[in-house]
């Protein structure tokens, strides 16, 4: 293996992405299909969340690849949603986004 390959995952942020330049299999863990409600996430582990946080990154990643839409704002503000799920007693709490397309994580996690 060349030297630069062996740097990839020290510096590619995504999990996944990590995996997907080494050609590596993905780990069998599925985090988000163990999510019904926000409550699930404080199940969860912070290293859990950072994995589920790919995740839902690739989700959404492979279900806008079939219908176009504007996913930057909505990948960038995926911690960000995770973490005010984890932290807040949502739905009770509200929660107001500045356009839809920041929302899709919210969407994932809320069904």
């Amino acid at each position: 293996m060349p030297f630069f390959m062996l740097l990839i995952p020290f510096f590619a942020k995504s999990t996944y992405l990590k995996y997907r330049i080494l050609n590596l299999s993905l780990p069998s863990l599925n985090y988000l299909n163990q999510i019904n409600i926000p409550a699930d996430l404080q199940k969860l582990s912070i290293s859990e969340l950072v994995i589920l946080a790919d995740e839902i990154r690739q989700f959404i990643l492979d279900s806008t690849s079939e219908k176009k839409g504007h996913i930057e704002s909505s990948l960038g503000a995926t911690e960000l949603t995770i973490a005010l799920h984890y932290l807040l007693s949502t739905p009770h709490d509200a929660l107001f986004w500045d356009v839809g397309h920041q929302a899709y994580v919210h969407k994932v996690l809320t069904g």
